[in-house]
């Protein structure tokens, strides 16, 4: 997979950018992550899911620098060794 901070907004560059911060969701479950790191992680992917059938919706632009926020908390949190909550 590409890095998701360089996904074009096009409904492929979505649908990547879903996966990818599905992928997070399902590994920050598995790792105990805090829940609002869950929720930002769900409410992003939610809105991604949702919005993919309307890629020239005027919120996706808002959606998809949501989406690379929790992808980004999800980094920190895990590479500072899964301590502490989400910023």
């Amino acid at each position: 997979m590409s890095d998701p901070s360089s996904l074009e907004v096009t409904e492929d560059g979505l649908g990547e950018l879903n996966a990818h911060v599905r992928d997070a969701l399902a590994l920050a479950i598995a790792s105990g992550a805090p829940l609002p790191l869950l929720e930002k992680l769900a409410a992003a992917t939610g809105l991604l899911q949702a919005l993919a059938e309307l890629p020239a919706h005027t919120l996706i632009p808002q959606v998809v620098s949501r989406a690379h926020r929790a992808l980004v908390a999800w980094q920190q949190w895990h590479k500072n060794g899964q301590r502490g909550a989400a910023a």
